[in-house]
This record gives C-alpha cells, structure tokens and sequence, in this order.
C-alpha cells in the first residue's frame, strides 16, 4: 500500500514538472515570437516612416506605435481631427502659430492673406516643438476663394524667454513651389536629405534608415551606432 502511494505521489510530481516545463517553454516561445515580431514592425514602420517624410517634407505622416516605443524623436500627428483631436486651448495655441506663419508670408509676398482654418499640424519636439501646419487661408478680395498653405515653425520652450521662429511658409501644391523662407531655411526645391532627428543620435541602440531624395529617385541609408551610413536597399 505505501508503495502504491509512493508511486502515485511520484507520479504526480512528474507530471507537475512536465506541465511546468511545457508552461516555461510556451511563455519563452510567446514571449521570444512577440519580441521579434515587435522588432520586424519597428523595421517596417521605420522604413515607411522615413518615405512619409521624404514625400511631405513631414506634413503628412502615419500613425506608428511599434516604431515610437523605440524612437524618443519622431514627427508624429499631433492634431488631425477627428482621430487627433485636441483641447480648445490647444486648438487655439495652433491657431496663433498658423496666424504667425500667414502674417509671415504677407510680409514676404506683400498680400493679405488670412487663416480661415487649421487642416492638420504634425510635430517634432528637441528643445522646443517643431510644426509642420497645412492650414486654408483667404484674402478679401477673393471672397469665398480658400488657398491652402504649409509652414513649419519651431516654438521654444518657455525658459527663459520663449520665441517662435517660422522656417518657411509656402502655397501647397502638387510640386513643392512658392516657398518662402528665412536664410538658413533648407531650399526644399533642391535635392535634400531628409531624417528623422533619431537618426543622428551615436549611441542608439537600433539602426535608422535616413531617406535621400534626388530627383525621383529614393535612396535609403542605415545608420549604425558610430553614424557612418551604408546604401541597403532602393525603391
């Protein structure tokens, strides 16, 4: 009888350990699959990411939420209603940086352009927060008549004394043209290169694909941990 006991005890005990095992083994496969799969979207989004600013100039990018929990640094949407939507604050605070930009542009253009609405802002933060802004404008002599305008601006933090810059204000259209801008503004009509401000840092942990715009042609670079680039693929 004790032994039968023993047996049955010992039994038990064996397959406790087998379920454990099996138990361990599925949880790292879950948790090894899950993380590799994390890496390969973070890959993916990086590599649209980048086309999405090369294309816009930063205007106009997706949602990414692999690639942001990797990255501190990126042009994100900030406010594209419905799905981006904002305080009425906010809303006004942005209002106040299109009115900036378009008196900015007025003061170029000698025009009197007004903003009737603000379509869309992305932003960038380091030191402050970058705008990238769409936003519709009209004068009074075209009555009804709505141009739509991109300006991208920068806005310092509050201390000690907080300024707004405007980099360039132009017409949006379907080739980059009208641009106005300040000196040290990029020409966006020239050949550019285009990063995000991620991919300068020399001690990231992951590598960064930096997009080269020349003509139609897009190629991108990868950048390693010491900054030196290399061509891995075209499109």
């Amino acid at each position: 009888m004790a032994d039968q006991s023993s047996t049955c005890f010992a039994s038990h005990k064996k397959a406790e350990i087998l379920t454990h095992l099996a138990d361990s083994h599925n949880r790292h496969y879950h948790q090894t699959h899950e993380y590799w799969n994390k890496e390969r979207y973070s890959i993916l989004e990086q590599r649209q990411y980048e086309r999405d600013v090369c294309s816009t100039q930063g205007f106009e990018v997706g949602y990414y939420p692999y690639l942001m929990r990797n990255s501190s640094s990126l042009i994100i949407r900030y406010y594209c209603p419905p799905d981006a939507n904002l305080s009425d604050d906010a809303i006004a605070q942005l209002y106040g940086l299109a009115n900036h930009a378009i008196q900015f542009y007025n003061s170029k253009e000698q025009t009197n352009y007004s903003v009737v609405k603000v379509i869309k802002t992305m932003t960038d933060g380091g030191a402050g927060t970058w705008y990238y802004m769409t936003f519709q404008a009209s004068k009074p002599c075209d009555g009804d008549h709505l141009r739509t305008f991109e300006a991208k601006l920068f806005q310092s933090i509050p201390l000690p004394q907080p300024y707004i810059k405007v980099d360039f204000v132009r017409l949006k259209t379907g080739a980059v043209s009208s641009l106005i801008e300040e000196p040290y503004g990029a020409n966006l009509i020239q050949p550019q290169a285009c990063y995000s401000s991620s991919s300068f840092s020399p001690f990231c942990r992951y590598y960064h694909c930096a997009s080269v715009v020349t003509g139609n042609l897009v190629v991108f670079y990868e950048i390693g941990t010491f900054g030196t680039p290399r061509n891995v693929f075209e499109d």
